[in-house]
């Protein structure tokens, strides 16, 4: 029979004592739960709440669906179904246009009567208030900000990729909301194409994929289960496991927006690339890609 000559120490007894008694397990794994609550970003929280019992999305496009899938939601109808995502398309914006001056000229008219009137009124403000370009700007401007928090988050500001990405995003950003008017000029038009099918679905599906936070929280759990390390030290670990899929992100973006980084109405160099417009087939559809 062999003696063992060399007794466990105390810390790794301690060690064996926590892996056999399942209570010490449950409590260890809430203290980590409870520190990595304290230290994701809340749009990481509640994508991972949106999943659910489905968990890590497996496919880029379930990271996607769920993306829009929360990020659309209505601040006051919180219980209610996401609005689709919106694309613009200058056949509705033109339809829309067009009742408003059909309803317009109606209010003109000596055979109109006052209630009349003030319906034709209040179906006015509602259709100005509720434009296709206003839902698509409102969508955008949360995907933007979505993907500017998400490189602040996981310290890439200070690079000088992400930092160009999120200077251009700041530009899109403070021209879409200049943009925000009726009367647009024809250079001011095109800069609409932002919101076309062919630019922010690849916006959303470029953040979704970014933003997935699933491979932070496995990195982190990994870490922490792996060997016993500080929270902080794993806390490292977990944001580097997740950075290549943000500067990805920064990459796609910054590819994709900078056309719209400069205002539309200012006179381009000679020989600069204009603002893209939007294709024929673009122009013809206003549809929204569904969740499957």
């Amino acid at each position: 029979m062999t003696i063992n000559t060399h007794p466990m120490t105390q810390a790794a007894m301690q060690a064996t004592i926590e892996s056999i008694n399942p209570r010490n397990r449950h409590e260890r794994f809430d203290a980590q739960v409870a520190w990595l609550n304290a230290h994701l970003a809340e749009e990481d929280i509640v994508f991972e709440n949106f999943r659910g019992i489905d968990g890590r999305p497996i496919i880029p496009q379930w990271c996607a669906n769920t993306f829009v899938g929360y990020l659309y939601k209505r601040p006051d109808a919180a219980s209610a179904a996401a609005t689709p995502p919106v694309y613009y398309s200058e056949k509705v914006a033109q339809a829309e246009a067009s009742a408003v001056e059909s309803m317009t000229v109606m209010l003109d008219q000596p055979f109109v009567d006052a209630k009349t009137k003030a319906m034709l009124q209040q179906s006015i403000r509602q259709l100005q208030a509720n434009t296709q370009t206003s839902h698509c700007q409102e969508q955008m401007t949360r995907v933007l900000e979505n993907a500017r928090a998400a490189i602040i988050h996981r310290g890439l500001a200070q690079e000088p990729q992400c930092a160009e990405t999120i200077h251009i995003i700041d530009a899109v950003l403070g021209n879409m909301s200049a943009l925000d008017r009726p009367g647009m000029s024809a250079p001011d038009r095109e800069f609409l194409g932002i919101y076309s099918e062919t630019v922010k679905r690849p916006c959303e599906y470029a953040v979704a994929n970014g933003r997935n936070p699933y491979p932070m929280t496995q990195a982190f759990f990994d870490a922490c289960d792996g060997g016993r390390v500080a929270y902080d030290h794993a806390w490292d670990q977990a944001l580097e496991a997740v950075r290549p899929q943000t500067r990805q992100m920064a990459e796609q973006l910054k590819s994709l927006l900078r056309p719209y980084a400069e205002r539309p109405s200012q006179a381009a160099p000679e020989g600069a690339v204009s603002s893209p417009a939007q294709s024929p087939a673009t122009r013809d559809r206003a549809d929204s890609w569904q969740l499957v």
